[in-house]
């Protein structure tokens, strides 16, 4: 480790419009994922093995560059992410669209989300079904927006932020696969107990359950 010593005095923070996430996301994420070697979501003929990680942005023929997306919350904030679409052949398309929503760690942003967002794009195109992937920034990560100094921000807060996600992202009660990493675990879990009829699969990575 290399120790930096902390400025004499502290800059203001960015303009909004100035602030973009790290390409890279968590270092430890793009570890992570890299040892995972057997997820089996809901491709049941195929593990996910990811043989080769690399930092620097990938897409694959299957899928179009992700989208920004920003969604209005309930309580006055904004949810950003980034939102992965991707179509198998048109003769195999069935009309159902199969969606998954990524929840990252705690410090981090939905940026550490991108190899296995694309990976499990990749993969799709041996499937009939479309994918609709989204990531999100929680709540003061990333570009999503900031709670108050005098707000208490307390980790079931997040289950809430996921319904209200899900409900605006996907058709009324359809269910998803809910995929969390480390925090994004956590929470994951407890939206598997709170609302068991709108998970499809849950993949923990990293995860001990709520804490």
């Amino acid at each position: 480790f290399v120790f930096i010593p902390p400025p004499t005095t502290i800059p203001p923070p960015p303009p909004k419009s100035t602030v973009h996430r790290c390409s890279v996301g968590n270092p430890h994420m793009t570890a992570t994922l890299a040892r995972v070697t057997n997820l089996a979501l809901f491709f049941s003929s195929r593990s996910l093995a990811l043989t080769t990680v690399t930092t620097a942005p990938r897409h694959f023929s299957t899928m179009a560059p992700p989208t920004e997306i920003n969604i209005p919350i309930a309580d006055g904030s904004t949810i950003a992410g980034l939102q992965y679409t991707s179509s198998p052949s048109p003769a195999t398309t069935t009309t159902s669209t199969h969606h998954v929503i990524l929840l990252h760690g705690w410090l981090d942003n939905c940026a550490s989300m991108h190899p296995l967002a694309s990976h499990l794009s990749s993969l799709s195109s041996s499937s009939s079904t479309p994918l609709t992937i989204t990531a999100i920034d929680f709540v003061g990560h990333g570009l999503s927006s900031h709670k108050s100094k005098d707000s208490p921000m307390i980790l079931s807060d997040y289950v809430y932020y996921v319904k209200e996600i899900a409900d605006s992202l996907l058709p009324a009660d359809a269910n998803f696969t809910l995929v969390g990493h480390s925090m994004g675990s956590g929470v994951g879990c407890m939206f598997a107990g709170a609302f068991p009829d709108r998970v499809n699969k849950l993949v923990m990575i990293e995860g001990a359950g709520p804490m």
